[in-house]
């Protein structure tokens, strides 16, 4: 989601996968050929603010603005560059104020999962985290791995970096080059796990605790890094921007609907996206 203004959507054509802008009401404003399907297939996909998006193929990292409805480069990297200071062999990177960022994953033997992540400094990497966890089941409504989902506070300079599977929110900051971490308390990861969503909007931490037999509870992060209850909510949201949780819903025909839905119950729901065909053609 791009605020209230429209979304990016990601689809497969043949051999090759492409980036869409909506506009607010489904309608295609503009594509981007990531790649083919193979080194160039998109790995991770961030949202910087309304008209700034940073995304990773095996092999790239691009960042790209969006102005007047259409898709602008501002850079892209290919991965060759980093061959030389890659300290794992999965994950992503994303360059946010002239600082790179690598984060990655890995199993070791059948139970152990190891999470890395590291910034690159003159082409020297240096450790933001490293740690192995004992976690051989997913976590619930997570992947159990990797959670590429990098949010940048641009007021604050701070990079959270949630780490599902190990119940971990690293916050690192640009500024400084220093890190803490927040753990969260997990007492069954195959029944509960934490998710945190920054909200570019408010500049606000948001975190929602899955519960498998329960409501969900949704929470934000006080100046204090203490997590305040809000209320229990019913969604499972995939990001929140605005004081909106953006939920995606299956209609009676398999069709993904998008709705934004308020935090504040006072406010009225706003839909965004229905059951929108997007047709194409031989010269699309």
């Amino acid at each position: 989601m791009l605020g209230t203004t429209g979304f990016v959507g990601h689809t497969i054509k043949e051999d090759k996968n492409y980036l869409y802008l909506f506009s607010k009401e489904g309608i295609v404003l503009d594509t981007l050929e990531v790649g083919d399907n193979q080194i160039h297939f998109l790995q991770s996909l961030i949202v910087i603010n309304d008209s700034i998006i940073q995304f990773n193929t095996m092999n790239k990292n691009a960042k790209y603005g969006i102005k007047n409805g259409r898709w602008l480069k501002v850079f892209e990297y290919n991965r060759a560059e980093y061959e030389q200071t890659e300290i794992a062999t999965c994950g992503h990177h994303y360059t946010f104020n002239n600082i790179t960022i690598g984060v990655s994953c890995g199993t070791i033997g059948k139970k152990k999962q190891h999470y890395l992540a590291y910034f690159l400094s003159g082409g020297v990497p240096y450790t933001i985290y490293d740690f192995k966890v004992e976690n051989k089941n997913k976590t619930y409504l997570g992947s159990g791995l990797l959670d590429a989902d990098i949010m940048f506070n641009k007021k604050d300079n701070l990079l959270y970096m949630p780490i599902e599977g190990a119940g971990k929110l690293v916050l690192f900051n640009i500024n400084s080059l220093t890190s803490r971490i927040i753990e969260f308390a997990i007492l069954d990861s195959r029944n509960e796990s934490y998710r945190p969503f920054y909200d570019y909007h408010t500049d606000r931490l948001y975190v929602v605790n899955y519960k498998k037999n329960e409501n969900n509870k949704l929470f934000i992060l006080d100046e204090d890094e203490q997590l305040v209850f809000i209320k229990e909510i019913e969604v499972n949201p995939v990001s929140i921007v605005g004081d909106y949780m953006h939920i995606i819903q299956q209609d009676g025909n398999k069709n993904n609907c998008h709705y934004l839905i308020p935090i504040n119950t006072t406010n009225e729901s706003i839909q965004l996206l229905e059951g929108v065909e997007i047709k194409t053609n031989n010269n699309e």
